[in-house]
């Protein structure tokens, strides 16, 4: 198994770097004095302060490795897990994605830099000679977020005991910079649908209801499933479906399109 695209993990020398400088400007000289600090300048401090990257840090003991090799080695905690994805990922990323890569060429070379010699067959299979428009669409591009997730629950069948559970949020959340994209579908899983300014609709909150109660049945039990739900069946090798959560709720099977499948294949193949 590989990964495609940037992974958001960075050594310990990244880490303790990023921390003298959070630790320097909130203006404390350890931890100690910072957790001391409330929690609202703290935050404060990172939403004035955007490019600090607080991804996590491969420090040797809670993440001794690359994430591709946790997972291909299957050294992780065998667990019940959740795991999802939205319908339309790439919309909430697409601006930035714009601002970076606004000509084939270049985009043509910065996914060459990606996926080496199997960009040409993935430009191919999108037609990018006949419209590169539609290939550089950033929904198509971020699909990979798609592909990763679905990759990690196949590669994950064949190490796992414990039982997976996917889902597929579909809902289309009104208003302005809406859709199903990337993070929607938090507002609802954590019951904070009333902190959004998306205007709401009665599927709203059942839809906020039904995940609240299949998320606090998993916390509870380790198993999502209740009285009163669609049957959340796991994903396994006779049964790779997900649960789509949006106006209708219900066990879907065509979670893939041939594009993603084809970076699914991609991520999984090893190409040795």
């Amino acid at each position: 198994m590989r990964f495609v695209g940037v992974q958001h993990v960075n050594d310990l020398q990244y880490g303790e770097k990023i921390g003298e400088t959070i630790l320097e400007g909130l203006g404390v000289n350890s931890i100690v004095e910072a957790r001391k600090l409330p929690w609202e300048r703290i935050l404060q401090y990172q939403t004035d302060h955007p490019d600090l990257l607080l991804w996590p840090i491969i420090d040797g003991y809670h993440i001794p490795q690359n994430l591709d090799l946790t997972i291909k080695s299957g050294k992780y905690n065998d667990i019940p897990v959740i795991i999802g994805m939205t319908a339309e990922e790439g919309i909430a990323l697409g601006n930035t994605l714009q601002k970076n890569i606004s000509d084939p060429k270049t985009f043509e070379k910065e996914l060459k830099n990606i996926y080496g010699d199997f960009a040409e067959k993935y430009l191919a299979f999108n037609g990018f000679d006949e419209c590169p428009e539609y290939v550089m669409n950033p929904a198509l591009v971020w699909e990979e977020f798609n592909a990763g997730t679905i990759a990690w629950c196949e590669e994950s069948i064949c190490k796992k005991q414990q039982p997976i559970y996917l889902y597929l949020f579909t809902r289309d959340v009104p208003g302005k910079n809406g859709g199903a994209g990337h993070f929607m579908d938090l507002w609802y899983s954590f019951g904070n649908l009333q902190f959004s300014s998306h205007p709401k609709e009665l599927v709203d909150y059942v839809l906020e209801n039904a995940m609240n109660t299949y998320f606090g049945n998993f916390i509870k039990t380790g198993n999502p499933n209740g009285e009163t739900l669609p049957e959340w069946k796991s994903y396994t090798r006779f049964n790779r479906s997900a649960m789509e959560l949006g106006d209708h709720i219900g066990m879907i099977s065509n979670i893939c399109s041939p594009r993603i499948q084809l970076l699914v294949d991609y991520i999984l193949d090893d190409g040795i």
